[in-house]
C-alpha cells in the first residue's frame, strides 16, 4: 500500500485509526517498522503520526514495550454527531413527519454544543451501502439513525461500536438504544375510539409489515378488536406499500359488506383514503369514518379535517439527542424511550 507524499502523516494516522477502531483498551498495535513496511513510508513519518496520536490521547507508548490503544474515555471528542436518514420514499425535508424530528434534533444539539452532520441513505437495502467516511473513520462522537433504515445498514453501523440511537424504529436482535412511539397502544386507542363511537365494522389499511411501525400498529388494531370481542374480517385488512391508501380504499368501496370506519396506519395513508372515498362519492364521515396516526400538518388542512393520534415529533428529536449525549458521556443509566400519543378529534369520524 503506497501513500501519496502530500498527506503521508495524515493517511498513516487514518490507517492506524481504522486499524484500532475495534481494539479494546490497552491493546498493542503494530510496531513502527511494521507500519513503515506495510505502508511504504519512512519510520520518521510513522513516528510523527504516532506522536500526534499520543498527543490526542488515542494511543500511548511504553519504552521497550510498544504502542497501545488508550481507553475510550481518553479519546478526544469531536463535538460532532452524525444523522443518517432514509430518503425513501422522499427526502427528509419534504417529509412532514421526519422534517419535524430533524429540526428538533438540530435545535437540541445546538443547545448541547454539538454540530449535526446530515447524511441521506438512498438504498432501500443495505447490500450495496457504502459507509460514509465520517462514520467509517469515526470522525463523529455518535450517530442518530432516523426512520426506516434497513437492518443490514444498522448492523454494519452497530459493528463499528459507535454510540448510536435509532429514531422511530427498532430491531429486536440489535441491541441499540431507540426512541419510538408507543405504536401498539396508540393504535389500540385509535380503534377503541372508533368502538366508543359505535363502530363494529372497522377496516385497517397499512404499509408493509416489514416496517416495525406498521406491524406494531396492525397488532394494536387486532388487539383492540379481540378485546372488544369482535371477529376480524380479512376483507377489511389491506396491506399495501409505503405510499398506499388510495387503491386500497377503492377495494373497500367495492366490497359487498363495507366497513363503517377505517383505521389508516399513518396520516399520509389516511389522506389518500379520504381522497379515494370522495372520488367514489362516499362521504367522510357520513358514510365511512377515517382515523389516522401521526398528526402531520396536512391532516388539519384536509376536508374533512382528519381525526388522528398525535406523535410528539419535537420531543422525539430532542430526547434522541439527549440519549446519544448520555451514551457519548458513558452514562450507564441511559435507557431507550417510548413516547405516548394523544387523540386529536377533528371532523373525519362520527357516531353510528
Amino acid at each position: 500500500m503506497k501513500i501519496s507524499i502530500k498527506t503521508k502523516c495524515d493517511q498513516v494516522k487514518t490507517f492506524i485509526l481504522n486499524l484500532i477502531k475495534d481494539y479494546p483498551p490497552n491493546s498493542r498495535i503494530m510496531s513502527e517498522p511494521e507500519l513503515s513496511q506495510q505502508l511504504g513510508v519512512s519510520r520518521v513519518t510513522v513516528a510523527k503520526a504516532l506522536s500526534e496520536l499520543v498527543a490526542e490521547g488515542i494511543v500511548y507508548r511504553e519504552q521497550g514495550r510498544g504502542t497501545f490503544t488508550a481507553s475510550p474515555s481518553s479519546i478526544p471528542k469531536t463535538n460532532q454527531i452524525g444523522c443518517l436518514v432514509s430518503s425513501y420514499p422522499y427526502p427528509i425535508m419534504g417529509n412532514p413527519f421526519y422534517s419535524k424530528i430533524y429540526n428538533a434534533i438540530e435545535e437540541e444539539a445546538r443547545e448541547l454544543g454539538l454540530d449535526v452532520i446530515l447524511q441521506s441513505v438512498h438504498e432501500r437495502s443495505g447490500v450495496d451501502f457504502v459507509m460514509p467516511s465520517l462514520i467509517d473513520r469515526k470522525q463523529i462522537d455518535g450517530i442518530l439513525l432516523v426512520g426506516e433504515i434497513s437492518k443490514d445498514i444498522v448492523r454494519k453501523i452497530d459493528n463499528l461500536k459507535l454510540k448510536c440511537v435509532i429514531i422511530d424504529n427498532y430491531y429486536d436482535d440489535i441491541a441499540l438504544k431507540y426512541v419510538k412511539t408507543e405504536n401498539i397502544e396508540g393504535a389500540k386507542s385509535a380503534v377503541d375510539y372508533l368502538l366508543k363511537l359505535g363502530h363494529r365494522k372497522i377496516a385497517f389499511i397499512g404499509g408493509p409489515l416489514e416496517r416495525n411501525s406498521f406491524s406494531d400498529r396492525y397488532v394494536g388494531y387486532k388487539n383492540a378488536l379481540k378485546q372488544a370481542g369482535i371477529k376480524r374480517q380479512k376483507d377489511f385488512e389491506i396491506i399495501g406499500d409505503v405510499n398506499c391508501g388510495y387503491n386500497e380504499a377503492l377495494i373497500i368501496t367495492k366490497l359487498k359488506e363495507k366497513p363503517t370506519a377505517i383505521f389508516a396506519a399513518n396520516d399520509a395513508i389516511a389522506l389518500n383514503v379520504i381522497k379515494a372515498l370522495k372520488d367514489e362519492n362516499f362521504a367522510v364521515p357520513d358514510n365511512i369514518s377515517v382515523i389516522g396516526f401521526d398528526d402531520i400538518e396536512p391532516s388539519s388542512e384536509t376536508d374533512p379535517a382528519l381525526t388522528t393520534l398525535a406523535v410528539d415529533k419535537e420531543k422525539m428529536g430532542k430526547v434522541s439527542v439527549d440519549i446519544l449525549k448520555g451514551l457519548i458521556n458513558d452514562d450507564r443509566d441511559i435507557e431507550s424511550c417510548e413516547l405516548g400519543v394523544r387523540l386529536i378529534e377533528r371532523k373525519s369520524c362520527k357516531e353510528v
